[in-house]
């Protein structure tokens, strides 16, 4: 009778300092692994269970047509590349002619305007003396032979003055039509400026060519564990379709779901026995990280609605995490375990 008593009392004393619960599990963050691209799965580096570093290889998808579109467009993009290299050639001698012709014509100007500009006064005088030539020989001074001669004089200046003018017009003419044709390096500029723009637009299509022939290798975004790989080699897999799943054995945690009269003596910090089955002679410490604010009830698939007016109250479980003060690696997510949270 005192014995029981006694074990009575200690199991009040237990549920006073302690809060044990069953319905706990090891958790860890599961990462999907699938594919940013369509295609067909050539290979499958990886087994269950085996361990991985980020970024190793753990599915191979066949890369040949993407390879051949990829070559196809660095071809393109040669291709361009020396067109405008041709392009940039042509621009620079036809801009070299332009201003070797157009100084020779400018020098043309300069001349026949300067010859112009010699002969001008020189026809004037050459008229003022052919008016003298007139007035002397009308008083009978000069002889007609001499009024002859200034006025040959006249007319062959004249005649000069005319024909440099008109070669001076000529100058300035093509002149004008070498300044009017330099226009052609500005077509040659739009030329090259579209090419350019190509150019870049093909460097975009060669560098999401180049992103999808690398994502043609799916690869572990973490260093862990292969957990489950979904599909064979010689299937044809979708974007997005889930292939593997890896966790990080580094990185584990008890879920634990505590029934919700208990909330009211939890809060993070406090001390955790944990008991995990698969190793039930090794004892493992931890504390809470967090408390839940919602019952599991509220995330069911399947709500319980009450359309009849029966009602059972049942006591709804809140689920908390607990942390382990040391990492084991052989604690695998989803192994049962049972905890005791001390609660003084």
């Amino acid at each position: 009778m005192a014995a029981g008593a006694w074990f009575g009392l200690q199991e009040f004393n237990e549920r006073l300092i302690f809060i044990k619960e069953t319905d706990a599990r090891v958790g860890a963050p599961m990462i999907t692994v699938s594919s940013r691209v369509d295609g067909w799965l050539s290979e499958i580096s990886v087994k269950e269970g085996q361990r991985v570093e980020a970024a190793d290889a753990i599915i191979k998808m066949d890369p040949r047509h993407v390879g051949l579109e990829l070559k196809q467009l660095n071809v393109q993009l040669r291709s361009i590349a020396a067109e405008r290299d041709r392009l940039f050639s042509e621009r620079h001698m036809v801009a070299e002619q332009m201003r070797t012709q157009l100084d020779s014509r400018t020098s043309r100007v300069d001349a026949a305007n300067a010859v112009v500009q010699s002969l001008a006064p020189q026809l004037a005088l050459a008229r003022q003396e052919s008016q003298r030539a007139e007035k002397l020989h009308g008083d009978g001074v000069l002889p007609k032979q001499q009024l002859d001669k200034a006025r040959n004089a006249v007319y062959q200046l004249e005649g000069d003055y005319l024909s440099a003018v008109a070669r001076h017009a000529e100058a300035e003419s093509e002149r004008a039509e070498t300044m009017a044709a330099s226009s052609r390096t500005e077509v040659l500029d739009k030329e090259i400026a579209k090419l350019e723009y190509e150019e870049e637009l093909l460097n975009v299509r060669i560098a999401r060519m180049q992103l999808e022939l690398e994502d043609r290798i799916v690869r572990s975004p973490i260093a862990g564990v292969v957990d489950r790989v979904f599909v064979e080699a010689g299937e044809y897999i979708r974007a997005g379709q889930r292939l593997a799943i890896v966790h990080n054995p580094k990185s584990v945690w008890v879920d634990a779901n505590v029934k919700e009269t208990e909330l009211s003596r939890l809060q993070p910090g406090q001390p955790v026995n944990i008991v995990v089955d698969a190793y039930p002679d090794t004892p493992f410490a931890g504390k809470v990280a967090r408390v839940g604010k919602s019952t599991t009830a509220t995330f069911a698939l399947l709500p319980n609605p009450n359309p009849s007016g029966n009602f059972t109250k049942i006591t709804q479980r809140v689920p908390i995490r607990i942390e382990f003060n040391e990492i084991d690696e052989r604690l695998h997510p989803g192994m049962m375990v049972e905890v005791e949270i001390d609660v003084r």
